[in-house]
């Protein structure tokens, strides 16, 4: 027969033989009631039927060696009772429509071949579990197949590059072969286990096995995963039953929310087995040159063979004990781990053995802290345990270090399975509030020294003239204003400094200080043997920042001390003490720590006025400091631990010289200071850890000029910028007024 157009009817109870060179083409409007039969002799004398729109087809269809059956859209075939039979290696059934098919005859035969060409959906209602032949899915759409047994036959994927196609059946019984760039996901129809009753097979693209919610996935048979493909099986439990294999390249990854079971594993030539399960358990596990990943718990394995270079990591956040069984070491191999360390329990992933047999290297490779941070210099750790060693095993560890809020830790091996985890190096914030101490130790020096020169040096018109109801003070190193002999005078400084502070432990701080002082100074006093007496008070505030590794801190607070300063021709001596208060907020790694620390001082200075011309004086100073800063202890949620900076006493000797030159309401002057750090450190403690102590680096040269000014008898001020260098490099300035009473 061969039908190219027309109309084609059978009557129930008929058969309809379409043989070797026979067809019945697209053309023919077809509405077969009775049974088709399809055969051809060879490849070259095929028979063929093409059904499609508006198509009825409602026998029974037996498709022979060399027949072919084409079933496009919209063909009509029976409710219930059809059967669809392949006979032969041969035979073939091809679905090429695009919309979505429902075929709910039964499909069977113990070979065959049956493509899908089309990109619809297929869903086969009636019975598939009896067909034993091929099925090749060569375009997208899902497949779907209601049997309760599921689909006997094989599933074999063609041409379907960068397809993403479903797969749903409650069991596969056929083997399961994916050689192509697609992702497949199988699940199942009912709520009931996904099975795999064959070979399942990934060379590239990716299988997926998903369970529906409660439900197992289990692979009755060998599942292989190979160069670039992947096999990932997720459900309650997942059993690997008889052997799983990722070879040259290829991934199994396994997500179970209760049992990861998996008989006879082998990973080979770059391939990675990896597992997230309440437990994974193997049985015979072997790695060659490849990867294990257990990203939850830990894994029980009743045996283990380590080849060539292969890893097992377990950094997953959790504290497991994990078997390893009966260990082999074959061809020299190293076993790399990657672990977690508890360092507050003193505890970390461990792996026991009953017996390591063979040669070669177990390494520890990497690792991390979880929980809180360490809070020891050393943590002693058992990583390794094992009844009996038979050979060369050799215990290593990584050299990485990894940082925590006190610092830098490594883990060296001690033998025999024992390592520690030690601080190599500190985090330059540990040192936090060390530093603010010294930098509040060296921003004292600067308000001593605008204090002492407020009233060190007297105007020279009074040491000429005699002058005896004013001390002009035209020199504004010491005086840059004016006493009143009988009635004193208010007075009103501020100062700022820029700068970075160089210290001990490689750190670099930036430093801004800033304040003002208030004052009184009380009416001059004669005393015996040509000696006059200036006393004076004040009351400050203060506030800094500072910077480094970066954290940032604030300090505010306030000072009140008094001042005594005794003249005797060109000689001044000013002798002074103070003491006050801050609070310290320190902002590191998005935490604030807050501290309160007292300071107290005392501080003397001494010059000598030379007169080499009328309006000029040379002036060589020394200036010499104590002072004490207390300690600071506070809980720091960065790292979650305690911290202090123990008390700071600070010796300072500064000499220097002062070049003035003055008239009667005005002056300028330049001055030098080098001021040496002869005491000045602070040590701390952050855990269980003592810290070294924090000082300055180096002394500082201070040098600048300044101008002082006098408007008509009650009002002066001044004006004075420094630079520094050395331990202090930056510059600062003060400037002041003052009224007469």
């Amino acid at each position: 027969m061969h039908g190219t157009g027309g109309n084609l009817n059978t009557e129930d109870g008929s058969t309809l033989t379409i043989g070797a060179g026979s067809y019945i083409e697209n053309a023919v409007n077809a509405d077969i009631k009775g049974n088709l039969v399809i055969s051809g002799t060879d490849s070259e004398n095929i028979g063929h039927v093409d059904l499609n729109n508006g198509d009825k087809i409602t026998g029974d269809i037996t498709i022979e060696n060399n027949g072919v059956l084409n079933l496009g859209d919209n063909v009509a075939m029976a409710e219930d009772g059809q059967t669809i039979t392949l006979n032969g290696a041969n035979a073939e059934m091809n679905l090429t429509g695009n919309n979505n098919l429902d075929i709910k005859a039964e499909i069977t035969g113990s070979s065959g071949e049956i493509n899908k060409e089309g990109s619809g959906n297929v869903t086969f209602t009636g019975t598939t579990s009896n067909y034993e032949g091929n099925l090749t899915v060569n375009n997208s759409g899902n497949l779907t197949f209601t049997d309760a047994d599921g689909f006997g036959g094989n599933l074999i994927f063609g041409d379907i590059e960068g397809e993403s196609i479903g797969i749903i059946a409650d069991t596969v019984k056929g083997s399961t072969t994916l050689d192509k760039d697609a992702e497949i996901t199988y699940s199942t129809y009912r709520d009931v286990d996904l099975k795999f009753g064959n070979t399942v097979s990934v060379s590239q693209g990716t299988i997926t096995a998903l369970a529906k919610d409660g439900q197992n996935v289990i692979f009755e048979n060998d599942a292989k995963a190979s160069n670039d493909g992947e096999l990932d099986a997720i459900g309650t439990n997942v059993t690997f039953t008889n052997g799983a294999a990722a070879e040259n390249g290829g991934t199994i990854g396994v997500i179970a929310s209760e049992d990861a079971v998996m008989n006879n594993v082998t990973a080979s030539n770059d391939s990675i087995i990896g597992t997230i399960a309440g437990n994974t358990i193997f049985n015979d596990l072997k790695l060659s040159n490849s990867d294990l990943y257990i990203m939850q718990n830990g894994f029980t394995a009743n045996s283990t063979t380590i080849d060539g270079s292969s890893s097992f990591n377990l950094m997953n956040g959790t504290i497991t004990d994990n078997i390893l069984g009966n260990t082999q070491l074959d061809n020299d191999g190293t076993g790399s781990f990657t672990i977690d360390i508890s360092a507050r329990d003193w505890d970390s992933d461990k792996f026991i053995a009953d017996a390591i047999s063979g040669g070669g290297t177990l390494n520890v490779s990497d690792f991390q802290f979880i929980g809180k941070c360490p809070i020891d210099r050393h943590v002693a750790l058992k990583i390794f345990n094992y009844d009996t060693l038979k050979g060369e095993v050799s215990f290593t560890a990584t050299d990485k270090e990894v940082f925590t809020p006190i610092g830098y830790y490594r883990l060296y091996s001690q033998g025999g399975g024992n390592y520690t985890a030690s601080l190599t190096r500190y985090n330059p914030q540990v040192f936090r509030g060390q530093v603010s101490t010294v930098a509040m130790y060296q921003n004292q020096l600067v308000v001593n020294n605008a204090l002492f020169d407020h009233v060190q040096e007297v105007n020279m018109q009074y040491l000429a003239q005699q002058n005896a109801n004013k001390y002009a003070a035209a020199y504004p190193q010491f005086a840059p204003y004016q006493y009143n002999k009988k009635d004193g005078s208010l007075w009103y400084k501020a100062f700022g400094t820029f700068e970075k502070l160089g210290m001990t432990q490689g750190l670099n701080v930036n430093n801004n200080f800033y304040g003002a002082l208030v004052g009184a100074d009380f009416p001059a006093v004669e005393l015996k043997h040509g000696w006059t007496l200036l006393p004076t008070a004040y009351v400050g505030y203060m506030g800094a920042h500072q910077t480094f590794a970066n954290m940032s801190m604030y300090q505010n607070g306030g000072q009140l001390g008094g001042m005594a300063t005794f003249m005797k021709n060109d000689f001044i001596g000013s002798v002074l003490a103070y003491g006050g208060g801050y609070g310290n907020d320190m902002n590191v790694a998005g935490y604030t720590d807050t501290t309160g620390n007292w300071f107290a001082g005392t501080a003397a200075k001494v010059a000598y006025n030379f007169h080499p011309a009328k309006h000029f004086v040379i002036q060589p100073t020394l200036l010499a400091s104590y002072n004490a800063f207390g300690g600071q202890r506070w809980h720091t949620d960065f790292g979650d631990m305690s911290m202090r900076a123990n008390m700071l006493n600070g010796v300072n000797v500064a000499p220097g010289i002062n070049f003035i030159y003055g008239r009667e309401t005005w002056s300028v002057y330049a001055t030098v200071q080098y001021f040496y750090n002869i005491l000045g450190y602070s040590t701390g403690r952050a855990g269980n850890v003592d810290l070294p102590g924090v000082e300055m680096r180096h002394g500082f040269l201070e040098y600048g000029i300044g101008v002082t000014k006098s408007w008509k008898d009650r009002f002066s001020g001044y004006l004075q910028i420094v630079l520094r260098n050395g331990g202090r490099t930056g510059i600062g300035f003060q400037g002041g007024l003052m009224y007469r009473l």
